[in-house]
């Protein structure tokens, strides 16, 4: 468990500053989706340090996910994932794989914890508006096996 803290306060010292959020539809124009900035090139992923279990909903405007003890955490989601909003239902859309996960519905995806003190100077916007605690999350999506 330690080495995944480590991977992750890496990976979180090396992304930019600022959190890229989608551009919002009329529809989505009050729920902030927070993301992390693109990786830059040649650095680790780290989308399987830990596990990310719950269902993604709307509190207080924004994204989070609500776990099985019915607590909340805010997570800052890789760039892939998008927020649709189709007939009045929110999902979570992974680029990568076009997969769609309805909010209210059980996602199981990596992720780890980061500290609220990180987010509170890096994205200044996310922690004033969301709060922790905080996690970095990526949706699930196919692993693709190197060719023979």
């Amino acid at each position: 468990m330690r080495n995944a803290r480590l991977v992750l306060a890496l990976v979180v010292a090396t992304l930019a500053p600022i959190a890229a959020c989608t551009q919002p539809t009329p529809g989505e124009a009050d729920v902030l989706l927070p993301k992390l900035p693109p990786l830059p090139p040649g650095a680790d992923d780290a989308r399987f340090a830990a596990l990310l279990i719950g269902r993604p909903v709307v509190h207080d405007g924004c994204v989070k996910v609500r776990d099985s003890t019915g607590g909340l955490r805010t997570v800052l989601w890789h760039p892939e994932t998008e927020l649709e909003e189709r007939e009045g239902k929110f999902f979570l859309r992974n680029t990568l794989s076009g997969k769609a996960y309805a909010f209210g519905e059980q996602l199981r995806g990596g992720g780890g914890e980061v500290p609220a003190a990180n987010v509170a100077q890096q994205y200044p916007e996310i922690a004033a508006r969301c709060g922790p605690p905080y996690w970095i999350g990526y949706l699930p999506y196919p692993i693709q096996t190197p060719p023979k």
